[in-house]
């Protein structure tokens, strides 16, 4: 099979592309980022819960989320003690046992007799581009 060098060049054209509109993002979340709490407090202070302006609503909502005093270990044992353990997640870090196949993919180690049937090494081939 031959390589179509036009193919990857519309590749990294796109790849270019995508890259240009992250960092657009990324300076437009910003300066929304520097203005959020004080767009808020304008329309608190005015009394005002939404509007509309150049074709968006515009609105202000009152949300509670928890926030930690101890250490998680803490909150975790204080959510135990509470009866609350349908709150408290156990699981597994899917980047940290992506890390631990790799290091035995290098060092030649084979799977876990326990691993085996329940989770293994994916091996994925993807393209990527980085600016060169």
């Amino acid at each position: 099979m031959q390589l179509d060098i036009g193919l990857i060049k519309k590749f990294v054209k796109l790849e270019r592309a995508k890259s240009a509109l992250a960092d657009a993002t990324n300076r437009i979340n910003a300066k929304i980022d520097q203005i959020r709490e004080q767009v808020c407090d304008n329309m608190t202070d005015a009394g005002i819960q939404n509007m509309k302006v150049d074709g968006r609503t515009v609105y202000t909502v009152n949300e509670i989320w928890p926030k930690r005093l101890g250490t998680p270990e803490e909150v975790v044992a204080a959510l135990k003690e509470a009866d609350l353990k349908e709150y408290v997640k156990t699981g597994y870090n899917n980047q940290s046992v992506a890390a631990l196949f790799r290091e035995m993919d290098r060092n030649e180690e084979p799977l876990p007799a326990a691993l085996k049937g329940v989770i293994e090494p994916n091996h994925v081939t993807k393209v990527k581009s980085i600016k060169s």
